[in-house]
């Protein structure tokens, strides 16, 4: 039978291995290293999806936590065929929990952000896609689009950002005096902390933390999802 480790933390390890791999980000030093990246970066990774799953199944029953690489952990490898930055390696441990049956970056989803220096975290769709953001801009103007402009001042409040708008100007067809207009310039939409804390994930302690933010963002996810509903 397989043995499987329990979470601990990201602990000193984790952090010297990212910033080992943000300085030194070719192979020779990765397969120099493999040993620190699979007990520092794999290991407790896996563990922390595998123990974050059921509490994500009580504040997001919709979201997939798959402990297993190219899962719910995103490969350690970067995809240099469209990315701009073409060192072999992420210098980051980065977590994807997706809605839906299969993984994907169109559906509303929650997602960890480790490096040396920082965790970031949030939920949201980084980019609507083809239908997406025709519906997502009707909803904006629609009835349920006061709602969501409650929902992102109150996350505000609480000390969440919202990302600024990649368009400069309202959308045509749109009136640029809506009362809403600063969200139609969005091409996606998102809700992020981030905590240059360490000591939130070098515990199990993190588990807990990630849970309860997850539960005041899960919201956001509900509300996207409802107004993508018909754009597929």
């Amino acid at each position: 039978m397989e043995r499987t480790e329990r979470f601990r933390g990201f602990g000193p390890g984790t952090h010297e291995f990212l910033a080992g791999i943000d300085a030194n980000n070719h192979k020779a030093w990765f397969d120099t290293h493999r040993d620190d990246y699979e007990h520092h970066y794999v290991e407790p990774a896996l563990a922390f999806i595998r123990e974050l799953a059921p509490r994500l199944r009580m504040v997001a029953p919709r979201v997939t936590a798959e402990p297993k690489i190219n899962g719910s952990l995103l490969r350690i490898n970067h995809d240099m065929r469209f990315a701009k930055d073409k060192r072999p390696y992420k210098e980051r441990i980065d977590f994807w929990f997706w809605e839906g049956l299969r993984r994907g970056w169109d559906r509303p989803g929650l997602f960890i952000r480790l490096t040396a220096s920082s965790v970031i975290l949030g939920s949201g769709v980084r980019r609507f896609v083809g239908p997406q953001l025709d519906a997502f801009r009707d909803a904006v103007v629609g009835s349920t689009g006061e709602e969501l402009e409650t929902m992102l001042l109150r996350l505000k409040v609480a000390g969440y950002e919202i990302p600024e708008p990649s368009r400069k100007r309202v959308p045509p067809g749109f009136d640029p005096d809506h009362p809403r207009a600063h969200l139609l310039r969005h091409h996606g939409l998102a809700a992020v902390l981030a905590e240059s804390n360490m000591k939130v994930c070098e515990t199990r302690g993190f588990v807990d933390y990630c849970a309860r933010h997850f539960a005041a963002l899960a919201p956001l996810n509900d509300w996207i999802r409802t107004a993508l509903s018909g754009s597929h």
